[in-house]
């Protein structure tokens, strides 16, 4: 596989994009907990940044943007449970375990909602189930 760069997708296509990009990204998370034993938390994610194909590749894999953009937009669900690790807890403070489940729902993906990478994926395709433990000593 060739390396690509700027320089040479400029040339190659006549173009002055940068080899630079000014991208930008946000998160934010709302949480609430019961007795510190049951958590949910809603999280919506964004990032942004200027068209650039030679940054942000086109139609040569499933993981490009289509469009040149590397805009993408997520929600993400999570629900925890600590059984452990509060006062009156077994083997307080020793015992400490998280267990929990996140779900991230894709909504923009490299650029776009629909056929994002030219190969006809959707963002809803990146959608992901997470399980996870959590143990601290």
């Amino acid at each position: 596989m060739a390396v690509r760069t700027t320089a040479a997708f400029n040339e190659a296509n006549g173009t002055t994009f940068s080899p630079k990009s000014n991208f930008k990204a946000i998160q934010l998370t709302t949480s609430y907990w019961y007795r510190n034993t049951y958590g949910i938390s809603f999280s919506w994610q964004n990032t942004w940044g200027p068209t650039n194909p030679a940054l942000y590749t086109t139609g040569v894999n499933l993981t490009n943007s289509a469009n040149g953009k590397p805009d993408n937009n997520a929600f993400i669900i999570e629900a925890d449970w600590v059984p452990f690790g509060k006062e009156d807890s077994w083997l307080r403070p020793w015992a400490n375990l998280k267990l929990g489940i996140q779900y991230t729902i894709y909504t923009m993906f490299n650029g776009a909602a629909k056929n994002y990478d030219g190969f006809g994926r959707n963002a809803s395709g990146n959608n992901t189930l997470f399980m996870f433990a959590w143990m601290a000593f």
